[in-house]
């Protein structure tokens, strides 16, 4: 869904606005959307959904902290789809 590739038919992507192949700016914000939202969802929603898992307050703040970051980069991209 975040890769930083074409999207293909069936496979829609969502992307940050204003890609271009060669904006290694665009690619390194949009692979690490890719990468945040695998970590946090392997290592953070997958833990406590699997697991009783007891936090400190501290620790789940940070870890919302990270989801909230996933949530509003995935807010500001777009849905591309193959055309």
């Amino acid at each position: 869904m975040f890769s930083s590739e074409r999207p293909k038919s069936g496979q829609p992507r969502l992307h940050f606005p204003g890609w271009t192949p060669d904006d290694e700016s665009w690619l390194s914000r949009q692979r690490g959307l890719h990468l945040l939202a695998q970590g946090a969802f392997a290592g953070i929603r997958n833990l406590v959904s699997h697991d009783v898992v007891e936090l400190t307050e501290h620790e789940a703040l940070e870890q919302m902290a990270v989801l909230s970051m996933v949530a509003r980069w995935v807010d500001e991209t777009e849905l591309v789809e193959a055309s």
